[in-house]
């Protein structure tokens, strides 16, 4: 295929040539130029691009240096002849090497192997600012936005967990404390951000991306975006391997809106979690710390406790000392071992508010083992239903 592009840029390459050396047709080289180039489009096109919106800009490209070129073409040749001779050969090689590097480094990934869920801090500094990546900066907390403004990753686009990952209730009971957003809502957001299919999208937030970054990663997953990865060790690795930093905030380069009609991974709702207490052939877990599960304490919901028959595995324990992920090997054994045999739809993780449990979502695909069901509504949302509760 290289080889087979390489020839073809040459045979571009001499046509025009060709043409000069046999008389002083302008007319004749400029739709031999024209249709060269748009053949060579199409092959590196249909070889190496999925068509789609890219054609649709190929074939745009294409007519603008076609037009070039007839604009050039229609200047008296006699009058003209150092400019067409050197022009009309030109324009069309720039206009191919421009769009082939941009497009190679633009879509390089998306007909490449998917993105595994996880990536290295030590990794970003090839490509991280490149035209295919939107970075996203998303950690939580009181004074989330502050922070952001004063240091955050060169580029990176602040996303606020609770405006942006959520449509917050009046009533907690009503779908717990951060349901999901009206999908419309959010791809009209994603729009926003400049986040379309083909882009790779790089998530961090300040806890180890044990909070909103894997709940920003479950919802591209849950759209079927593939290519988005969350940074191992969040902000705090990022910083320990000296990535650029900036102050302010960044501007985004908004795009369509995301063309996605409906969330594709697995969901449950109160009731279905209620039906799955009383079923041996259904496993929930609770991400919760342990003290949370047994009860013993509760520093946001009302109730102390967890929902009858569910096990407690804490995000944390996904991590080692350091807050990085354990090995994927090491996650895939105990997962695999803990949920014996049990398919992944039938596997129900939840956490206080459906945040946190995306980190063991995330953890699960990290060992390469299907993600599992969400409970979105979480304790939040179970506690404050007169829901059996077991402490």
């Amino acid at each position: 295929m290289k080889s087979f592009s390489i020839l073809t840029l040459f045979i571009f390459i001499l046509l025009p040539v060709k043409v000069f050396a046999h008389g002083e047709n302008a007319l004749q080289t400029v739709f031999i130029d024209a249709i060269v180039f748009f053949g060579l489009l199409v092959f590196i096109g249909f070889t190496n691009w999925k068509m789609n919106g890219k054609m649709r800009l190929l074939l745009a490209l294409f007519v603008a240096e076609f037009s070039a070129l007839m604009i050039l073409g229609s200047l008296p040749y006699s009058e003209n002849e150092l400019l067409i001779n050197v022009l009309s050969p030109i324009l069309p090689i720039a206009f191919v090497f421009a769009i082939f590097f941009k497009f190679k480094r633009k879509y390089a990934y998306s007909t490449a192997k998917i993105c595994p869920p996880l990536i290295e801090a030590t990794e970003l500094q090839a490509f991280i600012h490149d035209d295919f990546v939107v970075l996203i900066d998303i950690r939580t907390g009181p004074n989330a936005k502050e922070a952001y403004e004063m240091n955050h990753l060169k580029g990176a686009l602040f996303v606020d967990l609770d405006t942006d990952l959520a449509e917050i209730h009046e009533n907690p009971a009503q779908g717990g404390r951060h349901p999901l957003p009206e999908i419309g809502k959010f791809t009209h957001f994603l729009g926003q951000l400049g986040i379309s299919p083909e882009k790779r999208v790089i998530v961090y937030d300040d806890k180890s991306g044990a909070n909103a970054a894997a709940r920003f990663w479950w919802m591209l997953k849950a759209l079927g975006h593939e290519n988005v990865q969350v940074i191992n060790g969040g902000l705090q690795a990022a910083l320990l391997c000296d990535l650029p930093c900036s102050s302010g905030f960044e501007q985004a380069k908004h795009t369509g809106v995301y063309p996605a009609q409906h969330w594709i991974l697995n969901r449950v709702t109160l009731s279905e979690v209620e039906k799955a207490t009383h079923s041996d052939k259904q496993l929930i877990i609770d991400v919760r710390d342990a003290d949370r599960y047994n009860g013993l304490t509760e520093p946001i919901d009302l109730i102390a406790g967890h929902i009858p028959t569910a096990i407690n595995v804490p995000f944390t324990e996904n991590l080692d000392a350091q807050g990085y992920f354990l090995p994927s090997t090491v996650l895939n054994e105990k997962y695999s071992r803990l949920c014996a045999s049990i398919p992944s739809e039938q596997i129900i993780v939840h956490c206080g508010s459906g945040v946190t449990a995306c980190h063991t979502l995330l953890a699960f695909a990290h060992a390469g083992l299907e993600i599992p069901t969400l409970y979105v509504g979480s304790w939040s949302e179970w506690s404050r239903n007169n829901k059996p509760i077991t402490s």
